[in-house]
């Protein structure tokens, strides 16, 4: 036999039994409204108390085990494999499904899992407030530092503000002073010899194997015979040769290859002699006024003319004045003298004091640009350069003379809110910027005027080597070399 339902389904009556005639009193077969709703009341409440418990409650509750004193009750979960018909179903262990048994079973869940999440934000919260508390007093802390170092320099700046500006000059030149006497009490030894390791297949520098000896030779062979034979240089064109542009590196490292050798280097030194005298033979000339110039062969005659990259000459023959053939040291250095000269009439007679980048010596222009394409001035170190060297060799006080007169015409006319320009015309007493700086100007002309001013003992030239663009080399002094492992110089 069917038990009915307890609820009604679409307000449809039991059929009523007919038993007869019977003690027992008339019930009815429906539930009032109130009834109904009171009901659904109750059921939405356990919906929303089972959800609730589902979303709110922490992950690591949710399958937890409660021990409720009467049974073991298993947080409500769903079962996928039965297709989800159990939702917000609970899984009871125990004897009896009575409705107290339900009611006593929910209250107790319910609390269970209020008391856990109660505990648990109990414990983020602690966790929370000891992080801020923590990161509070560090914050504190470093504004205190920070106040206490602004404190500190606005004192420091009250306290420079209360002097003059002289005295603040005489402190920093104090300073300065300083610096000086400690660097004057250091031992001022020269630079240790650069040893040379000995290389295995080398001997003295030339290669033990035959065949490797003749390929290099072979490939210096363009270098021993110049071209044309006839003057004994090497011309940059078919038709035209010079010291000066594309060419002057080439004479500059013959020199420099030689004394970065410790002089051993006889072939570059025979190749740099050379060059010089076919140089002094053909290109070396006097004006009627007394200039001594290096003129520019072309088309199988010489030009008259001299350009500023050319005035490095003078430098170079000083510097290779010792060693020289015939024992010729003072007529090179004289050379160098004379060539030193005639650069610096090439400035002294513009009107900002600056040289232009090529001058003349025809009829009675002499050490001046004719050209308007030749009478500006790019911040070139050449010059600078020729009278570093003769000051390092004669020591005369007129090379540091003209070396300050260039250097007060370059503040003069060249410096600009962004650095120092090039000149378009070192004639006119209103110059225009090129708006360029040159990255020599920096590397070069400021190197070479400042060594100018220095002690010899500031990169010695016995020690060092400056290649063509100002960069200090050492020289590979091989008789001194003391390194264990090469036997040849022990």
């Amino acid at each position: 036999m069917t038990t009915p339902a307890l609820l009604p389904l679409s307000g449809r009556r039991l059929p009523p039994l007919n038993l007869g005639t019977s003690s027992f009193p008339h019930h009815r077969a429906t539930l009032r409204l109130s009834e109904k709703f009171i009901l659904l009341l109750i059921l939405s409440a356990f919906i929303t108390l089972c959800f609730g418990a589902f979303f709110f409650l922490p992950d690591s509750s949710k399958h937890k085990r409660f021990d409720l004193g009467l049974e073991d009750v298993l947080i409500p979960h769903v079962d996928t494999s039965k297709g989800g018909k159990n939702l917000g179903g609970f899984l009871i262990h125990g004897q009896g499904h009575d409705e107290h048994r339900h009611r006593s079973v929910i209250q107790k869940l319910v609390l269970s899992q209020q008391l856990q999440f109660v505990y648990d934000q109990c414990i983020f919260r602690n966790e929370m407030l000891t992080s801020i508390c923590v990161s509070r007093e560090e914050e504190e802390r470093l504004r205190n530092k920070i106040r206490a170092d602004h404190e500190k320099a606005l004192e420091e700046a009250k306290e420079k503000l209360k002097k003059s500006r002289d005295e603040i000059q005489a402190e920093i030149q104090t300073e300065k002073n300083k610096v000086v006497q400690e660097l004057k009490k250091k031992d001022s030894k020269p630079l240790p010899p650069v040893p040379l390791p000995n290389l295995i297949g080398i001997n003295s520098g030339e290669p033990a194997d035959p065949d490797i000896r003749e390929k290099r030779n072979k490939i210096k062979e363009p270098y021993c015979s110049p071209l044309p034979k006839t003057l004994g240089f090497l011309p940059y064109f078919t038709d035209h040769t010079s010291v000066g542009g594309l060419g002057d590196s080439f004479y500059e490292y013959l020199l420099k290859a030689w004394l970065m050798s410790d002089k051993m280097d006889t072939e570059a030194r025979k190749m740099y002699d050379d060059a010089i005298e076919a140089i002094e033979k053909h290109l070396i000339r006097k004006s009627n006024g007394g200039l001594t110039f290096i003129g520019e062969w072309k088309n199988g005659h010489l030009e008259r003319k001299m350009g500023h990259l050319t005035c490095f000459a003078g430098g170079m023959f000083a510097l290779g004045a010792d060693g020289s053939r015939d024992d010729k040291a003072g007529h090179y250095l004289q050379l160098g003298a004379e060539i030193a000269h005639t650069c610096h009439e090439s400035y002294d007679r513009t009107t900002l004091k600056l040289g232009p980048e090529a001058f003349k010596f025809d009829g009675g222009v002499e050490a001046v640009a004719v050209r308007q394409n030749e009478k500006y001035y790019i911040l070139r170190p050449e010059v600078i350069e020729t009278y570093w060297y003769m000051w390092r060799f004669t020591h005369d006080p007129k090379y540091r003379q003209w070396g300050w007169e260039a250097t007060q015409a370059i503040d003069k006319y060249c410096r600009v809110s962004g650095g120092f320009s090039g000149v378009k015309d070192v004639y006119s007493s209103s110059p225009t910027y090129d708006d360029v700086q040159q990255s020599f100007f920096l590397a070069e002309t400021l190197k070479y005027l400042y060594l100018l001013f220095s002690n010899d003992d500031l990169l010695p030239l016995d020690n060092w080597v400056f290649n063509t663009e100002a960069h200090p080399l050492p020289v590979l002094h091989l008789a001194n070399t003391t390194l264990s492992g090469n036997p040849a110089y022990r």
